[in-house]
């Protein structure tokens, strides 16, 4: 192999996941544009993390750089097709992913920090710091037993991602949906795919996305008010809640195949 192709191999290959052994563990990072990238070209940090079966961890991302940046947490079993857990952050006003994470097994596991923010609004580099924290028993159990209950109503739609569909910038098929939303309600935001499928090439891709930015917004995630991503057997699930009474615009995106993908789309009243 030429030394220059040598050099290409190098670059290419993933960085090594930083080992994690004490807790509780704190550190400041930096997303930079020579990072490890994911199927979807987001830039991310990864940490190898040997969590103990019968205790419970908050792993929390804080954003510490501009406004618009917006982050994920992926937790994965080394080698795996799919993630265990992930959360999103939800643009300026709920800015810090989280995850509360119970081990099924003492192990090695794998944490990606993923960098969302649109590639041409992203700066040199992304700062973050992530704290994990063994949860005491205590506040485990704090909402064993609920103070009240609410029901929910949700408004129901079932579609079906065709050839015909429009595609975005990825090649990956959408349809848009309108909202009204009210300043200061909470509403929830469903979408997931219809089981069924060939399930041997499927992928932790094979899922659903949603976005939901305001009518007049670009169509960018850095400008959306909430963005998820649902796996192959998990939904993306977001809250909505605004400052502004206005007209909201939900994209549910597919993937990049060609064959009918159905899938389900709930809004929680």
């Amino acid at each position: 192999m030429t030394p220059a192709l040598l050099l290409a191999a190098a670059l290419a290959a993933p960085r090594e996941a930083v080992p994690v052994r004490t807790f509780p563990y704190a550190v400041e990072g930096v997303i930079e544009a020579d990072d490890n990238r994911d199927s979807s070209r987001n830039h991310y940090d990864a940490y190898r993390l040997r969590l103990s079966a019968g205790t419970r961890y908050r792993i929390t991302v804080i954003p510490t750089g501009p406004p618009e940046l917006m982050m994920m947490l992926e937790l994965w079993e080394p080698g795996a097709d799919m993630y265990l857990a992930t959360h999103s952050s939800a643009g300026p006003e709920h800015p810090t992913p989280r995850l509360v994470f119970g081990p099924p097994a003492t192990r090695d596991y794998v944490l990606h920090v993923l960098n969302l923010t649109a590639a041409h609004v992203r700066p040199p580099g992304r700062a973050y710091r992530l704290e994990i924290v063994p949860v005491p028993a205590a506040e485990v159990n704090a909402l064993a037993t609920p103070a009240s209950t609410e029901p929910v109503a949700w408004r129901v739609w079932d579609s079906r991602f065709t050839a015909e569909d429009p595609v975005d910038a990825e090649g990956r098929r959408f349809h848009e949906y309108r909202l009204r939303l009210v300043a200061g309600q909470t509403r929830i935001a469903m979408a997931e795919r219809h089981p069924g499928g060939d399930r041997g090439r499927e992928t932790r891709e094979s899922g659903v996305a949603l976005t939901v930015r305001a009518a007049d917004a670009p169509v960018d995630t850095a400008e959306a008010l909430s963005f998820a991503r649902g796996g192959l057997d998990t939904p993306a699930v977001a809250m909505l809640r605004t400052a502004q009474t206005g007209d909201y615009v939900l994209r549910v995106t597919g993937t990049p195949s060609a064959r009918p993908e159905g899938y389900r789309v709930r809004i929680g009243e």
